[in-house]
């Protein structure tokens, strides 16, 4: 049986996607989103490849975006959430989640925390 994953531990796995090379965020204008999150899967392995996150941050913090666009991928990768729910489904799941990640990188005892996912992403971007 597999062990319930805390809000901490999630961030985690984020942060190890935001690390990876397979991942590209780019800043960019978009219409009607914040983020979009395109990628593609390879036909015999069927990992998720040519990772890329488009960031429009004029109306929402980078982080916000880049976590919210990176539960995507993440629930793609791990529970085929683009194959089993509709896009407003999958759009309902991820806010959630991104709802409470939020709420725990702001939270004032997470502030160094909070900080090194600024960096992070920071650096991704540069």
């Amino acid at each position: 049986m597999s062990r319930r994953m805390s809000k901490r531990q999630l961030l985690e796995s984020l942060r190890t996607l935001l690390d990876s090379s397979a991942l590209v965020i780019r800043r960019g204008k978009l219409k009607k989103e914040h983020g979009l999150t395109l990628y593609e899967r390879d036909p015999i392995t069927d990992e998720l490849i040519n990772i890329k996150i488009t960031i429009d941050s004029r109306n929402s913090p980078v982080v916000t975006i880049v976590v919210h666009e990176l539960l995507h991928v993440y629930m793609a990768q791990h529970y085929e959430i683009d194959r089993k729910f509709t896009e407003p489904l999958e759009e309902a799941i991820v806010k959630g989640l991104a709802d409470e990640l939020e709420n725990y990188l702001h939270d004032s005892k997470n502030a160094r925390l909070f900080q090194t996912w600024v960096n992070a992403v920071e650096a991704k971007l540069a």
